[in-house]
């Protein structure tokens, strides 16, 4: 940390120093003018080489690597959820269109049955008894 006195940083406004080191190239840096007492000093922070050293730059690599599998994992269940959903969807529907049409031939049969009530449920209950016999 260096402290300049007033917006010029140079050896000549120089109050305070830290380090006494001259870095030129910090890998990170920060400059800040303060208003004390009237005056304006210039706030100057800069990593020290040790500290630029001790950095583990392998993290955020990791962080990055491991939030993309999660995310592509995440990706993958639900894709799979929707693809459940849409056959289950698809499955029912086929169901009930077979379902209308067993119905619709049931109800054509007891339609064409000459008095449509006492001849019609005998031949209906023989065709629904020879279905499940045969399904089975």
């Amino acid at each position: 940390m260096e402290i300049f006195d007033g917006t010029e940083m140079s050896q000549k406004t120089e109050l305070f120093d830290f380090d006494e080191a001259r870095i030129t190239h910090p890998l990170y840096s920060h400059t800040r003018q303060l208003q004390i007492s009237g005056r304006t000093w210039t706030l100057n922070f800069k990593t020290t080489p040790s500290f630029e050293k001790n950095i583990d730059h392998t993290s955020p690599s990791v962080v990055l690597v491991s939030g993309i599998l999660t995310s592509s994992l995440l990706l993958g269940v639900l894709l799979l959820l929707l693809s459940g959903r849409t056959r289950a969807l698809r499955l029912a529907d086929r169901i009930t269109y077979n379902l209308r049409k067993s119905e619709k031939r049931y109800e054509q049969v007891i339609e064409a049955t000459n008095d449509g009530f006492g001849n019609g449920i005998s031949v209906l209950v023989t065709l629904i008894s020879q279905h499940v016999l045969f399904k089975c």
